[in-house]
């Protein structure tokens, strides 16, 4: 895995980062430390910034005559580091959230292919939990991760619809569309879906298996 930088604040809700590469925002990182406990923790990139501090101590004339003097000489150009916020969102330990804060000086990598499977492909025979037992066909496809495309998500129809569910997000970040794809996923292994549809979003959805019957109020 590439390094791309070390913690050096952390609670339970954010983690500070020092960079010495580009890292995307929205994307995922992957911490491991052993103390004092063993943590393997994902963690959800909020914000990146990058600032000189050299810059920001210099007058804009000073400024302007280092920027020259730096294109003149290429070698003199550092390379800047970048100030990450992430929030840990799942210790792969634990398949939870954290419990206790990431170790300052801890090494932040970019996380391998096998390490985003195991947060959102996950199979139903390598879970330890309640649902390790659960069939094969329980575990639905939703799609792929946005900032690795090769990397499926998956859900157990059995976590999510044996308890009440919310889907949120702002307006246009595809809560219709995720929606429509586990009523698509559901109806495909077998399952029945009744749709309260107030606005008519899902009269016209197309399903690879069953059918849409629409039933008017009275």
């Amino acid at each position: 895995m590439e390094e791309v930088g070390y913690v050096y604040r952390s609670s339970l809700s954010e983690v500070e980062i020092t960079a010495f590469t580009p890292v995307e925002a929205a994307s995922y990182l992957y911490v491991e430390f052993d103390r004092p406990t063993q943590g393997r923790v994902l963690l959800f990139v909020s914000s990146v910034s990058c600032e000189d501090e050299i810059c920001r101590a210099l007058r804009a004339r000073d400024l302007k005559a280092t920027v020259e003097r730096e294109r003149a000489q290429p070698e003199l150009v550092e390379e800047p580091d970048f100030s990450v916020k992430a929030v840990p969102v799942l210790d792969l330990h634990t398949k939870g959230r954290p419990r206790t804060p990431i170790p300052p000086k801890s090494p932040v990598y970019k996380p391998s292919k096998e390490i985003l499977e195991e947060a959102f492909s996950v199979s139903y025979s390598s879970i330890g939990d309640l649902y390790a037992r659960s069939p094969e066909a329980s575990w639905i496809r939703l799609g792929v991760l946005r900032s690795k495309r090769d990397v499926e998500v998956r859900v157990n129809v059995d976590a999510v619809l044996s308890k009440h569910l919310a889907i949120l997000g702002s307006t246009g970040s595809g809560k219709s569309n995720t929606v429509a794809v586990l009523i698509d996923r559901v109806v495909s292994i077998g399952g029945q879906v009744l749709v309260v549809d107030s606005h008519g979003e899902y009269v016209n959805l197309e399903l690879a298996q069953g059918e849409v019957l629409p039933v008017q109020a009275k």
